[in-house]
């Protein structure tokens, strides 16, 4: 398995990131007056975990890693359980958190993995 660099995982990250937010402008403008605060928040919440976790168990890529051909897969190679990919969206809020050291971990890891890849036992690899 060929790790994917960095730069290729930041792109297409950059990309989901553009996804979800054009969502969210359009969640948010479809909302109106009902917009409220917590009634948001689920809603992006069950958003951005769907998002992630159907890709990333049906096809190990979400839109932005199909662009930048990469995928992700489990230690072992295989496509991630619903499990696997509900942990590592966790860990991706946990890799965030600290001024997103854990996505910043990817650049001197050996195995090339962030702090989300590491709590969910994942690779990321050149599809």
């Amino acid at each position: 398995m060929q790790k994917a660099d960095f730069v290729t995982r930041l792109l297409a990250m950059l990309i989901d990131g553009l996804i979800l937010g054009v969502a969210n402008a359009i969640l948010v403008q479809g909302l109106g007056r009902l917009f409220l605060g917590w009634l948001w928040w689920i809603i992006w919440v069950v958003a951005f975990f769907g998002y992630y976790v159907y890709f990333w168990t049906k096809s190990g890529q979400t839109i932005g890693k199909q662009v930048m051909k990469i995928k992700v897969v489990t230690t072992d190679g295989k496509l991630l359980d619903y499990t696997k990919a509900i942990i590592r969206v966790v860990g991706y809020w946990v890799s965030g958190a600290v001024l997103a050291i854990g996505f910043l971990w990817v650049l001197w890891d050996p195995q090339q993995q962030g702090w989300h890849d590491k709590i969910a036992g994942t690779y990321v690899i050149k599809a």
